[in-house]
């Protein structure tokens, strides 16, 4: 049984209220309005890989007309199943596949982790957003609803960062942000399961060690 397994068993155990202190730290919510169309400029999809739905919930948001560009980002890392591709150029696959243009895709395809995916994912946007002729680039981040916290804070941070840099020559918003699903972590359902409850309280600890280390 793995760490992350013993922990969820552990924590699936523990009283309503300590089970509620772990949610408010870890989700993102209330759910934020994703960009109104009549603002112009570029709306963009950042995600993640790491999990099933993102894509899934990218494209729904792409046929609704929410969505103009996604940009995937995912190396090889420890945890890939697939050793040939990186998890973006798989992401970016999917998409053309189901009819997204490839020159609506942009791919990050070196980080191995969280960090790294908005870290190198913001330089690509940063770049993007100096030669668009278009407005703004409005970053809508996809991820599971109990990553979404730990990686908006993380895009903000860097957004923030750049824009003291540049403050007259940075033209992306604020991030945006929409949950894409995750049955057994769900808000409504992660306490339903050993695995949600390890998910949650992994991230909650991911939160603090990041806090710690001055990422968020």
């Amino acid at each position: 049984m793995s760490i992350l397994n013993i922990i969820g068993s552990i924590v699936y155990r523990l009283p309503k209220s300590i089970k509620n202190k772990l949610e408010k730290i870890v989700f993102l919510y209330p759910q934020m309005k994703l960009p109104d169309r009549h603002t112009g400029g570029v709306h963009v999809a950042i995600i993640p890989g790491g999990a099933t739905g993102r894509i899934e919930k990218a494209l729904e948001l792409y046929r609704c007309g929410v969505i103009d560009y996604f940009l995937v980002s995912g190396g090889i890392g420890r945890y890939s199943i697939n050793k040939d591709y990186t998890e973006a150029e798989e992401y970016a696959q999917t998409l053309v596949n189901a009819g997204v243009p490839d020159n609506h895709i942009w791919i990050e395809n070196n980080s191995t982790n969280t960090i790294e995916n908005i870290a190198f994912s913001t330089k690509i946007l940063v770049k993007r957003s100096q030669q668009s002729v278009n407005g703004f680039i409005h970053p809508i981040v996809i991820t599971s609803g109990f990553h979404l916290k730990r990686t908006v804070s993380l895009l903000e941070k860097d957004i923030a960062k750049i824009r003291r840099k540049t403050p007259m020559g940075l033209s992306i918003t604020q991030p945006y942000w929409a949950p894409a699903p995750f049955a057994s972590c769900e808000l409504s359902t992660w306490r339903d399961t050993p695995l949600g409850c390890g998910r949650v309280t992994k991230e909650a600890i991911c939160l603090f060690l990041y806090r710690l280390r001055g990422k968020i």
